[in-house]
């Protein structure tokens, strides 16, 4: 993938209400099938508030949100009824985007594999209950 490929997918996982680690890897697994690496999240997220599009907030700013811009980006391709058109769109906007200084993320290791076992729980307890098992 292009960076503007990967800042978009993980610009697609973050809403205006916080959003924790865990539901962004749970959301870009459900658009892309994919778990994001940790420096592909580090990366992204860094870009992205350097853009002013996202916002770390909450217990030691692990909840990320939307800003007013991020919002009204996401809002221009809502009309788009397919998610890989809305990735698309932003993508496109983000390749046009001018070059800015980043400084990753300060996701940690520890933090990420967290995120991730956890989405893993809630995945095999949702497949479970699909399955119509306790």
């Amino acid at each position: 993938m292009t960076d503007a490929q990967t800042y978009a997918w993980i610009f697609l996982t973050v809403r205006e209400t916080p959003t924790s680690l865990k539901d962004v890897i749970a959301t870009a697994d459900g658009i892309n099938h994919a778990i994001p690496m940790l420096e592909e999240l580090q990366t992204s997220f860094g870009w992205l508030q350097a853009q002013g599009l996202v916002r770390k907030e909450g217990k030691e700013g692990r909840n990320y949100l939307l800003t007013e811009a991020g919002a009204a980006l996401a809002k221009s391709v809502s009309h788009k009824r397919y998610i890989f058109d809305q990735w698309d769109a932003i993508k496109a906007k983000f390749s046009q985007m001018p070059n800015v200084a980043v400084q990753p993320d300060d996701i940690s290791e520890a933090e990420w594999r967290s995120a991730c076992r956890a989405w893993n729980k809630q995945a095999r307890e949702i497949i479970r209950k699909l399955n119509g098992k306790k």
